[in-house]
């Protein structure tokens, strides 16, 4: 009887640790997906795996597969954009002396680029969005610099930045992202819904028309970097000092090792000049960058006991 109900429990054992091993071995990849799979030891798979639920041997190695989930069609990505005029920052101007840029934009990741993508963000799959976010920012910001060189430019600003950013038929920023991002990694779809807000050219100039303040802030900004120009300058001339100072100690240790029992007994009594050691017999002098007018005679007696003596 006991053995029965022993062999029983077994049974259940075997048949819950078989299941358990087969559920590790089931994976589902959502519809509208691509799964990419990586092994522990060798990397990679080169096949994506389709929608639906898949089967895998891990050989009974725990966690040998780890898969990622790439989506076929990435969802509509809307882009915000702020960028200063020339003294909205100098003159700490409210939100209203901004430039705002928005838009809606497609985009697609490669799946034959999406494995070393994730290598790059850390395995990260959001990032990657991050990184077309700032690829379209540097370009639109470099146009908005070009078009923008000074405050005549204000008037006609909106009417450039938006033939710049086009529309779903003819986008020139989607060609420019083509053109200097041609490995297709992460494709630049289309654009649309572009709406752009530049301040009033008239209000801006109202609120510059006394400089002042703006040559206020550029005085006080210059004076900054010059005290911090000066602070680089006034450590590094003290790391070179101390650096030299290194040397020198080296130096003089090399020549007399025993100048090391100076600094011991310098530590008790600082206005010790003269030492008695134990070894030999000679005389020598030496300058020490701690005492620049200060001569150091060292004195060595056969059996003398190391003491100072001040004079």
């Amino acid at each position: 009887m006991i053995a029965t109900v022993i062999r029983r429990l077994l049974q259940f054992v075997a048949i819950g640790m078989l299941a358990a091993l087969m559920w590790q071995n089931i994976v589902t990849v959502p519809y509208g997906h691509l799964g990419f799979l990586k092994d522990r030891t060798a990397g990679w798979q080169d096949t994506p795996l389709s929608a639906g639920t898949h089967w895998l041997w891990t050989g009974f190695v725990p966690e040998k597969w780890k898969l990622f989930l790439l989506k076929k069609q990435e969802p509509p990505l809307r882009i915000k954009i702020k960028l200063p005029l020339r003294y909205t920052k100098l003159l700490k101007l409210g939100d209203d002396y901004y430039t705002k840029i928005r838009f809606d934009c497609r985009y697609k990741i490669s799946p034959s680029h999406f494995p070393l993508l994730l290598e790059t963000v850390q395995y990260d799959p959001e990032k990657i969005r991050e990184i077309f976010i700032e690829r379209l920012k540097i370009l639109i910001e470099l146009k908005y610099y070009e078009i923008y060189q000074n405050d005549f430019m204000l008037d006609n600003l909106a009417v450039r930045l938006r033939q710049y950013l086009g529309n779903e038929t003819n986008s020139p920023l989607l060609q420019d992202y083509q053109k200097n991002f041609p490995d297709n990694d992460i494709t630049f779809q289309k654009i649309y819904g572009v709406k752009i807000y530049v301040p009033d050219a008239g209000l801006y100039r109202a609120r510059t028309a006394d400089l002042t303040p703006v040559l206020l802030a550029q005085r006080q900004s210059l004076v900054k970097q010059i005290e911090a120009d000066a602070k680089a300058y006034q450590i590094r001339i003290l790391g070179q000092a101390e650096m030299q100072k290194a040397s020198k100690m080296k130096d003089l240790i090399d020549q007399n090792p025993k100048i090391l029992e100076y600094y011991k007994i310098e530590k008790m009594n600082p206005k010790a000049d003269v030492w008695i050691l134990s070894e030999g017999t000679s005389t020598k002098t030496f300058t020490l960058p701690s005492h620049k007018k200060k001569k150091l005679k060292i004195i060595e007696k056969p059996g003398g006991a190391l003491s100072p003596i001040t004079r």
